[in-house]
């Protein structure tokens, strides 16, 4: 699922801990690029450190615990801790 706004897009992806196939020809700029895996604490826990990184053209991008979504800071277990 990818969302758009004027200079900004939202890529969704509901996957297994797998290798990410192409993003259907969509060219996303590794230097605003963020990821984060969103789950349980116990399913999060299984990842390995090859998990939670992207390659993304000729950078390595490497999972975040949090991130900013339209000002609303999100955690990998969405329970909304970080919130001012």
């Amino acid at each position: 699922m990818v969302h758009s706004f004027a200079d900004d897009a939202q890529l969704y992806i509901e996957t297994k801990v797998q290798p990410l196939e192409c993003f259907y020809r969509l060219k996303l700029n590794p230097d605003k690029s963020e990821v984060i895996w969103l789950g349980t604490r116990q399913k999060l826990a299984k990842l390995s450190l090859a998990d939670k990184t992207l390659q993304l053209h000729d950078r390595t991008l490497t999972a975040s615990a949090t991130v900013c979504n339209l000002g609303v800071q999100l955690d990998n277990e969405l329970n909304f801790d970080d919130q001012a």
